[in-house]
């Protein structure tokens, strides 16, 4: 089964999109773009083959999907794509499933000092629900 890469951007700005692989993230040697409808091209959808290897009905236990080292200017980029809430999509099956990229913590402003925490989510554990032949749902679990 296909899991497409998608799109990210600001979760509170859903008409500002980019294409997933614009961001410092584990892509393909060549990445190669799906056939998009013309309902998917009107919504600002940017799909690409992802390098997810997802077997129908089949169990896998952890994999590496890749490793990626940031320099400076793409771990600024990271950055702030959470400081702003991005958002990523992916696509399985014709089926959505939408998450962020990270988080951030912030104490009070009144605190001394004042602390403010990024992370990166480095891992995800998708989960697949079937009915018969077709995938009813599919969710994602996301670990730092």
């Amino acid at each position: 089964m296909d899991v497409f890469v998608n799109k990210v951007g600001p979760y509170f700005n859903p008409h500002e999109t980019y294409h997933y692989y614009s961001l410092p993230v584990c892509r393909p040697e060549k990445i190669e773009h799906k056939s998009l409808t013309l309902g998917e091209v009107l919504d600002g959808d940017r799909m690409a083959y992802s390098m997810y290897d997802v077997r129908f009905k089949q169990d896998v236990s952890e994999k590496e999907l890749c490793k990626v080292t940031l320099n400076e200017k793409e771990l600024l980029q990271m950055r702030e794509a959470v400081e702003e809430l991005y958002y990523f999509e992916m696509v399985a099956d014709d089926l959505q499933m939408r998450s962020f990229l990270g988080r951030f913590e912030e104490s009070s402003f009144l605190t001394v000092p004042h602390v403010h925490k990024l992370f990166v989510y480095n891992h995800i554990t998708f989960h697949f629900t079937y009915n018969g032949d077709k995938v009813r749902f599919f969710r994602k679990l996301l670990l730092l």
